[in-house]
């Protein structure tokens, strides 16, 4: 796949680039040495990913992926993504699923319109958390361009 954009959370420089946005207990933390950002209840944080630099892969594709890097032990929590103010993905996070080590992490694509992100300089992607639940550990999210055939692999 190729790689459109990445927010590197916790990373000052990195999500001052992505012009982070969050609500008022929006956290950042650390577990295993790898740092993450969630929120507590009703609460968000957004990033701007940036679409200029890619614009003609965005163009030439029907979808993008959203590839997030998140910890398989929030199975209480979930939430919404949205883009622009679209909701586009409610997020649970599921009972079993393919770990990665003692960190208990692991990646979820998520499959989106590239119509959300075309003719667009920056497109904003919104983490809500539920009003009855925490938004999970995010620790990393990456905007990506796949082969359909790379896709067939996580399903």
């Amino acid at each position: 796949g190729i790689s459109l954009d990445l927010v590197d959370v916790g990373t000052e420089a990195n999500e001052n680039s992505h012009k982070m946005a969050l609500s008022p207990t929006g956290s950042c933390g650390s577990l295993n040495e790898q740092t993450f950002r969630d929120c507590q209840p009703g609460q968000w944080f957004e990033y701007g990913f940036d679409c200029s630099k890619f614009a003609d892969d965005i163009a030439k594709a029907d979808s993008v992926t959203l590839l997030l890097h998140l910890s398989l032990s929030d199975r209480s929590r979930g939430g919404t993504i949205s883009v622009d103010g679209k909701t586009v993905y409610k997020l649970n996070i599921p009972s079993s699923s393919k770990g990665s080590g003692k960190d208990k992490v692991y990646d979820l694509p998520v499959n989106l319109s590239a119509s959300l992100f075309k003719g667009k300089m920056v497109a904003r992607i919104k983490f809500q958390a539920p009003n009855n639940a925490f938004f999970p550990r995010l620790y990393t999210a990456r905007l990506m361009k796949y082969d359909a055939k790379v896709l067939s692999g996580y399903k």
